[in-house]
């Protein structure tokens, strides 16, 4: 029996060596939902990317077995919608995690050396003045402060205290007792305020969920230091946009790196365009040669694995096999 899979957009090609054998791919030409939901009906699995995974179109596959998150945030999909079909739903956790450490640490090293602004005074032909008025700063032996101490945040940690003898400050409610990271202690804070105001970069690394929507607004970010800078590669609904703009502009942080944003595509007039002290990126922290194939091969071998009737690793909704 040859099985069909939807995937919202392209991954690897290692993805589609191993499902060749056992699945049709069908690839959507845009991640769009109707274009998502003239396919659907054919499908008895569904790899999901950034493209939406709502109620309608879990609802509108009479076959569907499984959905595979090619990534780790599931925000894009209705879980409850799929535990009502009794359809499991798993993620590959740790796949893209090197990718996006290094994506974080190089806009902390951007912000920290003002790159952007001095590539400006290259294109401007303004070496004297601009040269004059750069200044930058070191993040060695600065503070460093994790909303979220996961596997991403857990990696951030250990590589800022090895190469920059980085003290560690980390803010998670669900974590009762820091992680072991070789080269640092990781000092587990008891609120949000007390590490905003003590770190000199700040990373975001949690879910997006009704907790941690807007858990940096106007009030948080009051709360920094004026010479601190933000970094967000986790969800772009967990930091106000409208808020982090006023901030930077009227220097209430020193600066800010944005991977993520609450609306993706961007439309096209955002607060955050234009400003010479924030670094933006498409949602591409996971996106290296290396990640997107263990993501690839990750979400190929669970998907294959459920259509086979077998438990995929990370299921999302274990309920779902209590429950049968």
């Amino acid at each position: 029996m040859t099985f069909r899979v939807l995937l919202t957009e392209p991954i690897d090609r290692v993805g589609f060596e191993l499902l060749a054998p056992a699945a049709e791919a069908i690839v959507a030409p845009e991640p769009k939902l109707p274009v998502l939901l003239s396919l659907a009906p054919r499908a008895d699995a569904f790899i999901v990317r950034a493209g939406p995974c709502p109620r309608e179109l879990i609802y509108a596959a009479p076959n569907l077995k499984v959905i595979g998150k090619h990534g780790v945030g599931v925000d894009n999909i209705d879980i409850p919608a799929a535990s009502e079909r009794g359809i499991p739903v798993f993620s590959t956790p740790g796949t893209n995690a090197e990718a996006v450490v290094e994506m974080a640490l190089a806009m902390m090293l951007s912000l920290a050396r003002r790159l952007r602004p001095a590539q400006q005074v290259v294109e401007g032909n303004n070496y004297v003045r601009g040269r004059a008025n750069y200044l930058a700063v070191e993040m060695q032996g600065k503070t460093l402060g994790l909303i979220g101490l996961g596997r991403i945040g857990s990696l951030l940690a250990q590589k800022c205290a090895a190469a920059f003898a980085m003290r560690v400050v980390a803010y998670d409610p669900y974590v009762k007792q820091a992680p072991s990271v070789p080269g640092t202690e990781i000092q587990l804070v008891s609120s949000l305020d007390e590490l905003l105001a003590r770190a000199d970069f700040i990373s975001i690394h949690v879910p997006l969920t009704p907790e941690t929507r807007g858990i940096i607004g106007r009030a948080q970010l009051a709360k920094m230091k004026r010479t601190a800078y933000l970094v967000n590669t986790a969800r772009g609904a967990v930091v106000e946009e409208e808020a982090l703009a006023e901030a930077l502009r009227e220097g209430v942080i020193a600066g800010a790196g944005i991977d993520v944003f609450a609306q993706e595509p961007t439309p096209a007039e955002h607060p955050l365009f234009g400003l010479d002290n924030v670094i933006l990126s498409p949602h591409v922290g996971g996106q290296t040669a290396e990640a997107m194939q263990k993501m690839a091969r990750a979400v190929v071998e669970g998907v294959l694995a459920a259509l086979h009737g077998q438990r995929p690793a990370n299921v999302l909704n274990p309920d779902i096999y209590r429950a049968g």
